[in-house]
């Protein structure tokens, strides 16, 4: 059995939200589909300083890039259907007449939470009722929201051995530089799909939206690590908190040493990630050696359909380049 092999993943910058994610994603893919590769990630910086660059390994086996892809797209074909299944039944709002499988209850807590609500009748106890609560990754208003969902249920077309872009999307996220191209997937998770109307000749909202969409592809299986449960008069995300009505802090871990996707998970929910200033006291212990920022914003007055993720920025050091 040769030893571990490592894989430079130089495209997904770690401040950009749409890149993150992708990363996240495709642990989940490489899991399910390998899960004898016993799948790892973590950070590393060139002599000690410029950005921080995510590192995958895999044990067992004598691998190359070929390999990664191949294990990527079937992964995303075990995994996808699920969040399409979910962002159906979220678009309808039927929770109760999802599939009571538990991959897609793990994937309907990433899209949509139940909030325990008390209404107080005359002549009857207190009545239990489950509402639905959309998740920050998608948008408040509800065109936008349908919109957002439409998207995510159509992901898993295409998934069968006859599309052959599927192959190259992968490769293009993870090994090649990013081109974004016009696309009915894009998310608005990406940065660079910031477009304030100011800094535009025209309107930009007229403008084709563009991604990659082998990122978006293995972003999305990332939303279930990101569960809503009650929280407060509202709900609670991991690594979400909000600040105003119209923006959302949002903040995700850099770790040094290599870690499965079980602890990469369980990252991501620790309470320090949300305090007013994550303290590196708290996080060091756990191998996070920077927290970046960034803010889910809704543009235009009145806001806009469609959120929009700002470049994350280092709340530590001075990681950027």
């Amino acid at each position: 059995m040769s030893g571990p092999v490592e894989f430079q993943l130089r495209p997904l910058r770690f401040d950009n939200l749409l890149a993150f994610l992708a990363l996240l994603g495709l642990l989940r893919a490489l899991e399910a589909a390998r899960p004898q590769w016993r799948v790892q990630a973590f950070w590393r910086r060139r002599d000690g300083r410029g950005p921080w660059t995510p590192v995958l390994r895999v044990d067992g086996e004598v691998l190359d890039e070929e390999a990664i892809i191949e294990a990527a797209v079937q992964g995303l074909r075990t995994l996808v259907p699920a969040i399409a299944q979910a962002a159906r039944a979220a678009q309808n709002d039927a929770l109760q007449a999802v599939a009571t499988a538990e991959e897609t209850d793990t994937a309907v807590a990433g899209l949509v939470g139940q909030m325990v609500i008390n209404e107080r009748q005359r002549r009857r106890p207190p009545v239990l009722r489950f509402g639905p609560r959309i998740t920050p990754f998608l948008p408040k208003r509800a065109a936008g929201q349908q919109n957002f969902l439409a998207r995510l249920a159509a992901l898993d077309h295409g998934l069968d051995d006859r599309d052959a872009d599927l192959r190259a999307r992968p490769r293009e996220c993870l090994f090649e530089t990013w081109r974004p191209r016009q696309s009915d997937f894009a998310l608005r998770w990406d940065p660079v799909e910031l477009r304030p109307y100011a800094e535009r000749w025209r309107d930009p909202s007229e403008e084709p939206a563009k991604t990659v969409e082998g990122a978006v592809r293995l972003a999305v299986l990332a939303l279930p690590w990101f569960p809503l449960h009650p929280g407060g008069s509202g709900v609670k995300v991991p690594t979400f908190s909000e600040t105003s009505p119209r923006r959302i802090r949002l903040r995700w871990p850099i770790w040094a040493p290599s870690a499965r996707p079980a602890a990469v998970k369980a990252l991501l929910s620790h309470p320090a990630l949300v305090t007013q200033m994550p303290e590196p006291a708290r996080l060091r212990p756990h191998g996070v050696v920077e927290v970046v920022q960034s803010h889910v914003v809704w543009l235009g007055d009145p806001p806009n359909d469609h959120p929009n993720c700002t470049r994350g920025e280092p709340l530590w050091g001075d990681a950027v380049g």
